[in-house]
């Protein structure tokens, strides 16, 4: 009679603590759908590229456009005569003709015709250009990571 009491002081312990852990988990899920609702929110935005520009300013539009202020650290004038940005393995150029001067600094602009809803966007940016006094095309890359506004 005694050994049938401790099997049921065992199932008794497991039972209970069983419960606390259940609880215990639901409220460690609760907790993170509170103070971590999205994780996407803890990314910051940001813009920057390889080398010879520096991205100063950018935004992310929802109707797909895709706007960056670029300063020139090539060391001499440059033209910009395109820009092409890639989203989700689709290329949308733009022929541009821009004359940066060193250290000076532009606008340049490129239309996805994508609409982007209010999530993290990420963005690759090619950036074609001539460097004053050179005859061929360089390409430099950058990346923009925003959220559409």
């Amino acid at each position: 009679m005694l050994e049938d009491r401790k099997g049921q002081a065992a199932i008794e312990y497991l039972t209970t603590y069983g419960w606390a852990m259940i609880a215990a988990a639901i409220v460690i899920g609760a907790m993170y759908l509170v103070f971590f609702p999205n994780p996407q929110h803890l990314v910051p935005d940001s813009c920057t590229f390889t080398e010879d520009f520096i991205c100063e300013e950018f935004q992310v539009t929802s109707d797909g456009l895709v706007n960056m202020s670029l300063r020139n650290m090539a060391g001499a004038q440059v033209t910009v005569e395109g820009v092409e940005c890639v989203f989700e393995g689709q290329s949308y150029e733009e022929d541009l003709s821009v004359v940066i001067s060193s250290g000076g600094r532009e606008f340049v602009h490129c239309d996805t015709d994508f609409v982007f809803g209010g999530d993290l966007v990420n963005v690759r940016v090619n950036l074609d250009y001539v460097p004053d006094g050179y005859l061929f095309e360089r390409r430099v890359t950058g990346s923009i990571t925003g959220r559409p506004r």
